[in-house]
């Protein structure tokens, strides 16, 4: 499989050790409950990943398969570190149903939780159990070919103790739709307007911007959250 650098990127992705050594630190939107991540090829095995995240629980399914089949002996050293909101809480990480250690890493506007184990086995399924945190996440809009991009930029989204900070950039006299997903309530502020989440979906803020129109704004805001 050919990981273009923007995937690489995003699903953390690094070989090392004559392909002995395979790191997974996967940040992914919040929204992506589902991914698959077919034909990694290090050394002389081949890697499939499965990403499943549901109430609490993120899933990672591991099948390792050897490309030489006298190759029976080998086994592959694994590093998994997924990408949590800042104020998330990873409470327990298993191999197989077994628990397992793990390190917590706080790098930028995210935390990390690292475990790693060797796979000598066809199959692994490691699963980390924690408390949902809160990030936000925006539906791609529809290309025109030709058009100006005029789409809100998020700069930086970080959940703290008392609120939601976020850096962003739009046009003058645009209002934006952003999506978030917390555990959290969160308060209207000034030029922010917040639409609450109905049956277990997400809540939506809408962010408005003054200033000349098609002139792109910055705006950093804290949403704090109900007590």
């Amino acid at each position: 499989m050919v990981i273009t650098p923007l995937l690489r990127g995003m699903l953390g992705i690094k070989i090392t050790d004559g392909g002995n050594t395979v790191k997974l630190a996967p940040q992914i939107p919040i929204n992506w409950d589902d991914l698959e991540i077919r034909r990694i090829s290090a050394g002389n095995v081949l890697l499939d990943f499965t990403l499943r995240r549901e109430n609490g629980k993120l899933t990672i399914s591991i099948a390792r398969r050897s490309i030489n089949s006298s190759d029976t002996k080998s086994s592959t050293h694994l590093i998994l570190a997924p990408a949590f909101p800042f104020d998330a809480k990873v409470k327990s990480v298993s191999i197989d149903g077994q628990p397992t250690t793990f390190n917590l890493k706080r790098i930028g506007d995210i935390q990390q939780a690292e475990m790693s184990f060797d796979l000598a086995q066809p199959k692994a399924i490691v699963s980390f159990v924690y408390d949902e945190g809160t990030d936000v996440y925006l539906i791609p809009q529809t290309l025109v070919a030709g058009a100006e991009t005029s789409g809100l930029r998020i700069i930086k989204s970080q959940a703290g103790e008392k609120g939601l900070f976020l850096s962003v950039e739009g046009a003058g006299q645009q209002t934006y739709q952003l999506n978030v997903r917390s555990t959290h309530q969160l308060q209207e502020v000034e030029g922010v307007k917040v639409k609450s989440a109905l049956s277990g979906g997400d809540a939506q803020l809408s962010i408005s911007f003054q200033g000349a129109p098609q002139t792109y704004i910055k705006r950093e805001i804290l949403i704090p959250y109900q007590n």
